[in-house]
């Protein structure tokens, strides 16, 4: 079969059309698995003391309370000029009532205020606790700036 310049022309222009729409429609269908925006540190500063309900497709879901929220904002006299400057850094702590036995792993953290979110934990010990305590670190562009 012979293609002429023409189809090849109007061929090459319709794949370079949809592989342009390409990210747009990878974005919406990301978008849509989490719905609304990244709670934030005023957000989770506002609900310190308050419980999340946390799940995994291979854990039971347990309840953490959120017992401290610090600003990781750095003190260092030349932080201004580090590239990730305008990041929000912040550590969310949380308390299981019992040993909850999560491993560092990603997690889905329920909340009636703020919605359902993917959040990476680690155990923590809190002065030489067992570990029942939970850190999550956050160094990401700041929805403010």
């Amino acid at each position: 079969m012979k293609t002429n310049r023409r189809k090849f022309l109007v061929d090459c222009s319709t794949l370079t059309l949809a592989v342009g729409f390409l990210p747009a429609a990878l974005a919406t269908a990301a978008s849509a698995k989490t719905p609304g925006r990244a709670a934030s540190f005023a957000d989770f500063a506002a609900q310190c003391g308050t419980v999340f309900t946390v799940s995994s497709a291979t854990a039971q879901a347990v309840q953490l309370e959120l017992v401290a929220v610090e600003s990781n904002a750095s003190k260092h006299p030349l932080a201004h000029l580090a590239p990730d400057a305008q990041n929000e850094k912040f550590t969310l702590l949380f308390r299981a009532a019992d040993r909850a036995g999560l491993a560092q792993d990603t997690y889905m953290f329920e909340h009636p205020e703020l919605g359902r979110q993917e959040i990476f934990i680690v155990p923590a010990r809190v002065n030489g606790s067992e570990p029942d305590h939970y850190a999550a670190t956050f160094n990401r562009p700041n929805p403010a700036v």
